[in-house]
């Protein structure tokens, strides 16, 4: 999936093919948590793509 500004609410499916890791792997490590943000649409959430992308870097142990 290409990501750009015309797309900004993903599925969880959308957001777990950006994160290279399958949607299983994105409802156990990362939509299980409470600092990852999301809007509820009726009955979809959605993950604005920014906010998506600051918990990554949040997230992120760098090692040297």
């Amino acid at each position: 999936m290409e990501s750009n500004n015309n797309h900004i609410l993903l599925n969880r499916k959308e957001a777990a093919e950006i994160l290279g890791i399958s949607v299983n792997s994105f409802d156990k490590y990362f939509r299980s948590n409470p600092a990852l943000k999301s809007l509820k649409i009726g009955s979809e959430t959605r993950y604005p793509y920014p906010l998506l992308m600051e918990f990554i870097s949040n997230q992120a142990d760098y090692h040297y």
